[in-house]
């Protein structure tokens, strides 16, 4: 009888120590590998990168959209690379630029500051960047969107629900996991690959 509580008790502290263990990650998740690449993880063991590296060449704007702000009414224009910072329109240094005619460029998007999430309620990856703007940080976020018939890729401004907040869709087949080959960019030292750590003391 003592024997067979002891058992018991033993499996509900297993069972219940799991899902807040800091070192067993909720899948699936995207792990950073490098400023626009992330391994897309459905269970341990079972790995797909996400590579948006053929998307780009050199450091200027890959995309180009347009879109009305939500605060203020007016329409600007925004440039994106998501591979590599350029220095162009107004911006320096920049992943995401922000333009109007007329008025002052913001750099939106720092490439480095990336950081990858799976979306439950989308089933796709959201890569988020920080900006530091007049002492103000701005995130923008761009949804990864996987369609396998698009080549050419689509940039879209969805919104902006403040001043310092920035949505935006990039729909391209890259945006697929285990689509587009893995490249090998030279990786800073900020951009060392994440590695999956699983470790069960309730496996049997």
């Amino acid at each position: 009888m003592v024997f067979s509580l002891l058992i018991l008790l033993t499996a509900l502290a297993c069972s219940n120590s799991l899902p807040f263990d800091d070192n067993i990650p909720q899948l699936p998740v995207c792990e950073k590998v490098d400023q626009c690449s992330c391994d897309f993880i459905i269970q341990p063991g079972d790995v797909e990168p996400i590579n948006l590296h053929s998307l780009v060449d050199g450091h200027k704007p890959t995309f180009e959209t347009k879109g009305k702000s939500d605060k203020t009414g007016l329409e600007y224009t925004f440039y994106y690379n998501p591979c590599l910072n350029f220095s162009e329109y107004g911006c320096k240094d920049a992943g995401i630029c922000r333009t109007r005619l007329g008025t002052k460029s913001y750099n939106l998007a720092n490439l480095s500051t990336v950081d990858f999430e799976y979306q439950d309620a989308t089933r796709s990856v959201v890569a988020s960047y920080k900006s530091k703007v007049n002492d103000k940080y701005i995130t923008s976020e761009v949804e990864l969107v996987c369609d396998q018939s698009e080549y050419d890729g689509k940039f879209e401004f969805v919104g902006n629900p403040s001043e310092l907040y920035y949505k935006f869709k990039l729909t391209h087949r890259c945006a697929c996991h285990g689509t587009c080959p893995p490249s090998s960019p030279k990786l800073s030292g900020g951009d060392i690959p994440l590695q999956l750590k699983v470790e069960r003391d309730c496996s049997n």
